[in-house]
């Protein structure tokens, strides 16, 4: 078997590469738990670099990998946490940066807290498409699940299962909060980025 590579960097060639943002992006608001403005300013990182916050609103600002060991515990939302410093509700950012395929950015965030915009990933989204995406020069290093996992709290549970067909996903949600919710009805979504 022959693989092409880019001969300079060695990435084969077809392989997903590592992606980042083309330029920096600010995002400016009020956050959604805390109530306090702040500012988030998106910016490129070189390969394997990851997903790292800085906090720079403090005395000597703090760096907080996106990292599942700097995940706290937290009521509705999810908080990084290094030492004595969070970082809060990240998760709309997150879920912006993986649907776009992003790897490695340098998130500065001045404030406790992400902006909330509308409570939704898109004000992440038109900020880092604005901005423009780069490919890299690296391989993007791949996670494949080799068998079912699943969280269950209560009424509450959440499952990753593994794909039919190797490179496949699809995925699934179902939100109830019963039949006494008067704020948000039962909703369900299904997705499969194939078709």
């Amino acid at each position: 078997m022959t693989t092409t590579r880019n001969a300079a960097r060695g990435v084969p060639a077809g392989a997903p590469r590592q992606r980042t943002v083309a330029a920096s992006a600010v995002v400016t608001g009020k956050g959604l738990m805390l109530g306090r403005e702040a500012t988030l300013t998106i910016m490129p990182a070189p390969p394997d670099h990851g997903i790292v916050f800085e906090r720079t609103d403090l005395e000597r600002p703090v760096i907080i990998p996106a990292l599942v060991s700097s995940v706290i515990p937290n009521a509705r939302r999810t908080t990084l946490k290094a030492g004595d410093v969070t970082i809060e509700t990240v998760e709309h950012c997150m879920s912006a940066l993986r649907g776009l395929g992003i790897d490695n950015v340098l998130l500065k965030l001045h404030g406790p807290e992400l902006p909330c915009g509308d409570g939704s990933a898109l004000p992440f989204v038109d900020a880092i498409r604005a901005a423009g995406i780069a490919e890299q020069d690296a391989p993007r290093r791949m996670f494949k699940l080799m068998e079912t996992v699943s969280v269950e709290e209560g009424d509450a549970s959440i499952a990753a299962i593994p794909a039919d067909s190797p490179g496949g996903m699809r995925l699934m949600y179902d939100l109830d909060y019963g039949a006494n919710s008067t704020r948000i009805p039962h909703q369900a979504w299904s997705f499969d980025p194939a078709r």
